[in-house]
């Protein structure tokens, strides 16, 4: 933690990753005597914030939430707001806000070797970050001037497990005790109980993911294969908001078919 950070920044906390994430960030910031609050939409995301007396309910329509937004960030003097991806709608327009009244906005997003590492930039993040506007040459240039090596991730399964059972206890809260959010509205396709479903699987699936993954990796060993060439392919999850949000701006292709990522590598490899 920067021990030069202002003691006058007041940060304004919304939609955080699956868990305590936010709230253990909130309290190392509160540590170099900042203020930290957190707006919630629904019961998860009340669930992992304390103390309480920092955390503000938003139960209206999002219609509301812009205006919502600008008067919560003037009462508490904000200066800084935190949030987690930059394209679902209560994100955007509260960026769109804050910008006007010349708060930094800080985006969390999930880390390129996910679940260990989460990416941090500030302004946005993806097709908003600010690489977007910079040359090659240029972030050439910039990596000269930093110590390239990073920490390695861990070699098993533990934290993808600790991720998905976060995930399912997430939508366990909304499903069962969100009745004090009665406008909350998922920013994906999926429905709640679907995402609870699709994580309390994974939950129970994952060892036995990591133990089949072992066998063909040793299987392919045995049987005299060895990768010399290795070929990369950007891709993402199907549901993802970032790939929504450009297939709205023009600037993804629309996915042919809900396998549309099988037949894309199916593609490049052949």
């Amino acid at each position: 933690m920067n021990k030069n950070l202002k003691n006058d920044r007041v940060f304004l906390f919304l939609q955080g990753p699956h868990g305590p994430f936010f709230c253990q960030l909130a309290k190392m910031l509160e540590l170099a005597k900042c203020t930290c609050w957190r707006v919630g939409f629904n019961s998860a995301d009340k669930a992992f914030w304390r103390p309480r007396n920092r955390f503000i309910s938003f139960n209206e329509p999002y219609s509301k939430w812009p205006t919502t937004f600008q008067k919560l960030a003037l009462d508490k003097n904000i200066t800084d707001l935190v949030l987690y991806g930059d394209t679902r709608e209560i994100h955007q327009s509260a960026i769109s806000e804050a910008r006007k009244l010349n708060i930094t906005v800080h985006v969390f997003e999930e880390g390129y070797l996910r679940p260990y590492w989460v990416t941090y930039e500030r302004g946005g993040s993806n097709g908003n970050s600010r690489l977007m506007q910079m040359k090659l040459t240029q972030m050439q240039d910039e990596l000269t001037a930093h110590d390239l090596e990073t920490q390695m991730p861990p070699s098993h399964w533990g934290d993808t497990r600790q991720h998905v059972f976060y995930g399912a206890l997430y939508h366990w809260f909304i499903m069962f005790a969100n009745r004090a959010f009665p406008h909350f509205k998922p920013h994906r396709d999926l429905t709640v109980a679907q995402e609870f479903k699709l994580h309390l699987r994974r939950l129970f699936s994952c060892q036995f993911m990591q133990l089949n993954a072992s066998w063909q990796h040793f299987v392919f060993f045995e049987a005299g294969f060895h990768i010399t060439w290795y070929y990369f392919s950007s891709s993402m999850i199907r549901h993802s908001k970032a790939i929504r949000h450009l297939k709205r701006t023009g600037n993804f292709w629309k996915p042919s078919s809900r396998n549309f990522i099988k037949e894309r590598l199916a593609t490049i490899i052949w």
